[in-house]
């Protein structure tokens, strides 16, 4: 009884869609497009048109951001160094100017 519940995940695994953000990470935007009509079940252009620019926006900050961690070295070094802290200063002001 212990493992039914992890061999159900492993049978029913390959039949998961992949992640939308993983593939538009990679650049698949089609692969991405039909990722989400299947998880969604939305026929509707308009919002999976929404959800891709989301996702697209997401990908991109995701980017910058490791970008500037790279710069300002590795994250434990950055605890020390005070860079963590303006970086989340910084998602503050950009979650607050969302609202």
């Amino acid at each position: 009884m212990l493992y039914f519940f992890p061999a159900v995940l492993l049978i029913v695994w390959p039949f998961y869609p992949e992640s939308p953000y993983y593939l538009m990470k990679k650049g698949r935007i089609e692969d991405a497009r039909k990722s989400l009509q299947r998880i969604h079940g939305s026929k509707d252009p308009d919002y999976v048109e929404i959800e891709l620019k989301r996702i697209q926006s997401n990908v991109q900050e995701s980017d910058e951001f490791m970008k500037t961690a790279a710069v300002n070295g590795p994250a434990f070094y950055q605890i020390f160094r005070g860079v963590h802290r303006v970086l989340e200063r910084l998602k503050v002001i950009d979650i607050s100017d969302e609202l």
